[in-house]
């Protein structure tokens, strides 16, 4: 079947370095973040998966109630194998004590995915002209629905749940917006800031962030005792017909 061949780069070759050893990684943590940004293209599915598998083979493991979150799912789904995986898991995982967090800004992939029937609350953001018609006739939306999810602002979004429909808005505090955030020109703008907002700087430390500033900012920063809140808003009306 040419195993040997194909594995070889991925064992011996270029790619050795991933696969061919054990991880370096403590995986008995109360809070496990694996991040496969650094990863090659062709190496981000097979990093996914893998992620995906350790997490669901703890789940045989041990009766503690998980949260797995993917996040890029098309990464998954754009591979057969990856899609079935994905589905299995979803479709298994509440009776393994896993609760799944599909996120994907390609509504495509679920076209003809049993995925969505599976999951029991669904949020839509912002949709463009070329995916509504899918996500309408996926989520049997009004034609209210409809009109909101094409001008629907950053931050807020369409939730479906138990059959309810609300128009909600997320609100983060400045820890979890600091924490989330990839805006490369808002990051740039803490090296500036962290010079005449001293308790700011101390934020950063805290959370770990000023080690990833260009330049770095320079000195030893006291830790802080900070407690990140969640926020969520909604007008508590329904979006339906």
């Amino acid at each position: 079947t040419g195993l040997t061949e194909r594995l070889h780069r991925f064992v011996h070759g270029s790619l050795a370095g991933l696969f061919a050893g054990p991880t370096n990684v403590s995986l008995d943590r109360i809070i496990v973040d694996f991040d496969i940004k650094g990863l090659e293209t062709e190496l981000r599915p097979i990093g996914l998966f893998l992620v995906s598998n350790f997490v669901w083979t703890e789940s045989f493991r041990f009766k503690i109630p998980r949260q797995l979150v993917i996040d890029e799912a098309a990464t998954l789904m754009d591979y057969e194998s990856g899609a079935i995986f994905l589905e299995d898991l979803v479709r298994r995982a509440r009776k393994r004590y896993v609760g799944v967090t599909v996120i994907s800004q390609h509504p495509l992939i679920f076209a003809n995915s049993a995925i969505p029937a599976n999951c029991a609350t669904h949020i839509l953001m912002r949709q463009d002209a070329t995916t509504l018609d899918l996500v309408q006739q996926m989520f049997h939306l009004s034609a209210r629905e409809v009109h909101l999810l094409r001008r629907l602002p950053k931050g807020e979004a369409l939730l479906i749940t138990n059959e309810k429909r609300l128009h909600v808005c997320f609100e983060a505090s400045e820890v979890e917006h600091l924490l989330a955030t990839t805006d490369p020109r808002e990051i740039e703008s803490w090296i500036e800031r962290c010079t005449h907002d001293e308790a700011f700087a101390h934020l950063l430390h805290q959370l770990g962030l000023d080690k990833s500033l260009t330049p770095p900012i320079g000195g030893e920063l006291p830790v802080l005792d900070v407690e990140p809140q969640v926020v969520v808003a909604s007008n508590h009306q329904k979006t339906g017909a």
